[in-house]
């Protein structure tokens, strides 16, 4: 306002001086293994990260729903440190802590591309994700943590719960006895 009203600026260009590095990732209900495509769904849990450098912006919280009636970018997430590497490890302990449950995000994906050699490197173009699909692709899950989450998803189910409280028969004629 004060340079469309002819004023001068109250500092020089020689005044203006560079301070660290800043990094800012932005938080999208989104599939990233499926191009990317908005996703919808409720919030059911959102902890925000904190930390020296660490701002968030965002205006969601638990309870609420994200629909396809609204730009699917939930938050902001912006660090800052004395050098680009500082910014990018509390970027990605940022992303390590923030929690949003109840709707597919890109914060892994956020992950895996700050994370990436040629990222940390800083060498990264218009062209990297075509170059580089694998960082959009969700990585394989190992068998047992597919055992474990099978296993825990068949113990919610009320056959499986009844199942696993019953006191075995031998354990019941023992009656009332305790050691």
């Amino acid at each position: 306002l004060h340079i469309a009203a002819g004023r001068p600026l109250a500092f020089s260009q020689d005044e203006i001086t560079t301070r660290g590095h800043a990094i800012e990732l932005r938080i999208y209900a989104e599939d990233a293994a499926a191009g990317f495509t908005p996703t919808t769904g409720p919030v059911l849990d959102w902890q925000a990260p904190t930390g020296d450098g660490v701002r968030l912006d965002t205006g969601i919280g638990a309870g609420q729903s994200v629909t396809a009636a609204f730009d699917p970018m939930l938050a902001k997430l912006i660090v800052h440190g004395d050098t680009r590497e500082q910014a990018r490890q509390r970027a990605d302990a940022a992303l390590a802590e923030l929690v949003l449950l109840g709707c597919k995000t890109n914060i892994d994906f956020l992950r895996r591309l700050i994370g990436h050699e040629n990222f940390i490197a800083g060498d990264v173009h218009t062209g990297f994700l075509d170059a580089n699909p694998q960082i959009a692709a969700e990585p394989a899950l190992d068998p047992a943590t597919v055992d474990q989450l099978l296993a825990a998803a068949a113990l919610v189910t009320r056959p499986m719960r009844d199942i696993a409280d019953t006191t075995p028969e031998l354990h019941a004629a023992m009656g009332a006895w305790r050691n």
